[in-house]
């Protein structure tokens, strides 16, 4: 299987999992596209915000990007984090990827730029809490 096979396999059990738990579908379709982004950065970080659009969409219609960019934006922080990256690489690599699923959704261009700051905000702020917690 190739690695976007592999990413979406772990999107669907993911959001099958989630169902148990859960009706929310915008929760699923965060957890799915997370899960499948995190896989899929593990083969090419490039494709995290294509590969989570894909994964939600599996789930069902996607009406809202914030679940799916949020899920996008953390995958790509958690890979960039244990890649040893930068703290500005870190942010960076999340406001991109959330960039890339707006952009995928054919969100207008301030829109897009408007999630990818709060991905790469968020990253930080999640960056930032571990310092202080360790």
């Amino acid at each position: 299987k190739d690695a976007k096979e592999i990413a979406l396999a772990a999107g669907a059990a993911t959001a099958a999992t989630t169902a148990m738990l859960t009706d929310d579908k915008g929760r699923k379709m965060e957890y799915a596209s997370s899960a499948a982004a995190k896989v899929m950065g593990i083969y090419d970080d490039s494709k995290i915000g294509e590969i989570a659009l894909e994964a939600a969409k599996a789930v069902g219609e996607v009406t809202d990007f914030s679940e799916i960019g949020d899920g996008a934006g953390e995958a790509a922080a958690i890979i960039a984090t244990d890649a040893g990256k930068s703290d500005e690489d870190i942010a960076f690599a999340a406001g991109k990827a959330a960039i890339d699923v707006a952009k995928a959704m054919k969100e207008i261009p301030d829109k897009a730029a408007d999630y990818g700051s709060v991905a790469a905000a968020k990253a930080m702020a999640d960056r930032l809490e571990l310092e202080d917690n360790y």
